[in-house]
């Protein structure tokens, strides 16, 4: 497929905020997936990893909830969800694949979770 790293656009006042953008973002990103598949005959359901237990509950309510600050263009993420369009998981941190490189993890702990993703690293 395709991989890149890039940053934040829209400010965040919290951690959970913060997750909850990249839920967005990655949401934005997979359904443009899906429907290239779809494109070619290939029936893909989303499903968005996280874990951030507030990232999860923002994408699985309606409406701001206690934040106050975020911008309605983020929200259809939430209706997104409800339509089963997007499935939401919570996966705990240290089996979070996309927490390799990120945070100091020992070496058992990184070759999980690089299996996990179907690769490997051998040290030199």
């Amino acid at each position: 497929m395709k991989s890149w790293s890039n940053r934040q656009t829209a400010p965040a006042l919290s951690s959970g905020e913060a997750e909850y953008y990249a839920v967005v973002k990655a949401a934005a990103e997979a359904l443009g997936m899906q429907s290239l598949a779809a494109d070619l005959g290939w029936a893909v359901d989303v499903r968005i990893m996280v874990d951030s237990s507030a990232a999860k509950a923002m994408a699985s309510r309606a409406g701001l909830g206690r934040v106050r600050h975020m911008e309605v263009r983020h929200l259809w993420v939430q209706d997104a969800v409800a339509r089963r369009r997007i499935v939401i998981k919570k996966v705990g941190g240290k089996s979070n694949p996309a927490d390799t490189l990120t945070k100091p993890l020992g070496h058992t702990v990184v070759q999980n979770l690089l299996r996990s993703c179907s690769l490997t690293f051998e040290p030199p």
